[in-house]
């Protein structure tokens, strides 16, 4: 029983980040408008969603930091470009990986909530972050 609670879990904390996926992807593309019209080849998209949803989430720190660089119009090889990807980057994976060991040992019904929502957050602003750069360069 304890393995099942532990696996539905982790299954909750990706559900949560495709979420947060999907609402990024819709964020970063308001002109387009959600279509959804599914064809029968549209369901073989669904392990490819949970692929791109983890690569984002995995990658969210380099992501919201490209973005940053990008709106402030900072070339790429200055110093504070550089600088700002040795300092920062580093951190903000120190702050998840430690968010993901707390989440791990949580036991109140309302801090996982707030973590789940968190999720969702971090991985939309990831997404978001990626898509909106890859869009203007």
């Amino acid at each position: 029983m304890a393995r099942l609670k532990k696996m539905m879990r982790w299954i909750a904390l990706l559900v949560t980040t495709v979420i947060g996926h999907v609402a990024g992807m819709l964020s970063a593309f308001p002109s387009d408008g959600p279509s959804f019209g599914m064809t029968p080849a549209d369901f073989l998209m669904a392990p490819l969603l949970l692929l791109t949803a983890t690569a984002c989430a995995a990658t969210g720190p380099l992501c919201i930091v490209c973005f940053a660089l990008y709106t402030f119009r900072v070339r790429g090889g200055t110093p504070i470009a550089l600088f700002s990807f040795l300092l920062t980057v580093p951190v903000m994976y120190l702050l998840l990986t430690l968010w993901m060991r707390n989440w791990a040992k949580m036991e109140r019904p309302a801090a996982k909530w707030a973590s789940y929502i968190g999720m969702v957050c971090y991985s939309a602003l990831s997404t978001y972050c990626i898509m909106y750069v890859s869009q203007r360069m």
